[in-house]
């Protein structure tokens, strides 16, 4: 969810092996690789309360291939989708101003990626948004 983040000065690892010639093979191989993988639709909220007091919400709402997930969250969107090279998403809720924080986004996304709630995640969003999710995760 956060392409800003980086391992290295220069920016993400990953324009390093997408602009050095030596990595070509490597990353024409794990793209290769990542396309075949079977893939999940997620819903991933997040409520950030403060520095260090962050809550995630990861839950899936679709499974198939990567064309299928991407073309249903084309759909569920309305076409707002962003492509950040490696990960497919839709913003439904950026981040506020001020803190506390709250976002939510549909990913397309690897089908190992496991849901994942973290305790006390439904009281904060409640709290905050007033509201549930714009999709229903109940059978989730």
């Amino acid at each position: 969810m956060n392409p800003t983040l980086t391992l290295t000065v220069s920016g993400p690892l990953r324009d390093r092996f997408a602009t050095d010639a030596r990595f070509a093979a490597v990353l024409a191989r794990f793209m290769a690789l990542l396309d075949a993988t079977e893939h999940k639709l997620l819903s991933a909220r997040r409520v950030v309360e403060g520095r260090g007091l962050v809550y995630c919400s990861i839950r899936t709402l679709d499974q198939g291939t990567s064309v299928e997930m991407t073309s249903a969250l084309v759909a569920m969107s309305g076409g707002n989708v962003v492509d950040e090279g490696y990960t497919t998403q839709a913003w439904l809720r950026r981040r506020d101003a001020q803190p506390p924080y709250v976002e939510e986004c549909l990913v397309v996304a690897p089908s190992w990626i496991e849901d994942k709630q973290r305790p006390g995640f439904e009281a904060r969003w409640s709290r905050l948004i007033g509201e549930g999710t714009l999709f229903d995760l109940s059978d989730a």
